[in-house]
């Protein structure tokens, strides 16, 4: 799997198969920050007692005695955008996007969302709010959908939330 996924892997919806990918890294029409911004640099650990770094360039995650670690570097593969007060951690898989939204709370702590693809109500209101694709695996289901939301249908999907906290990280340094 990609960094991303591995980053945020003991977060993710373990259990849930069908992601929501991007056309485009979000948001759309929005520079990319050459650099993790000082708030966001730092030393965080999780309930699971796993650790994230960020410094002003890469990230590491994981504490050694999981499966589930993961190490990046922005380029133009990893991708962050600021949107108002959530970041837009954005990684490229083949031609489209995995998109993990992070929000610092309290100035210290990071909150993590995704959208679930397994949520048949948030994909259905996904569905009214934005074009969305669905791509089938050989048997017929739904493997993943596919969707390229402009910055006001974005900021609907944050006021919907349709991205769902799926973890919370503690500032430790």
């Amino acid at each position: 799997m990609k960094n991303l996924i591995l980053f945020f892997s003991f977060i993710v919806f373990i259990s849930s198969c069908v992601e929501v990918k991007f056309e485009q890294p979000q948001p759309a029409g929005i520079e990319a920050e050459k650099i993790f911004p000082a708030d966001l640099q730092g030393t965080y650990i999780d309930e699971n007692n796993d650790t994230l770094i960020i410094n002003n360039v890469t990230y590491r995650f994981g504490n050694g005695k999981t499966i589930f670690n993961g190490k990046g570097e922005l380029s133009e593969n990893i991708i962050l955008k600021k949107y108002k007060k959530y970041y837009f951690l954005n990684e490229k898989n083949d031609s489209l996007w995995n998109i993990i939204v992070v929000k610092l709370n309290n100035k210290k702590d990071l909150k993590v969302f995704m959208i679930d693809g397994e949520n048949k109500e948030k994909i259905e209101e996904l569905k009214r709010i934005t074009n969305v694709k669905e791509k089938y695996k050989s048997k017929g289901e739904i493997d993943y959908y596919i969707i390229n939301p402009d910055k006001k249908e974005l900021k609907i999907m944050l006021r919907k939330k349709i991205f769902t906290e799926i973890g919370t990280f503690k500032k430790i340094l």
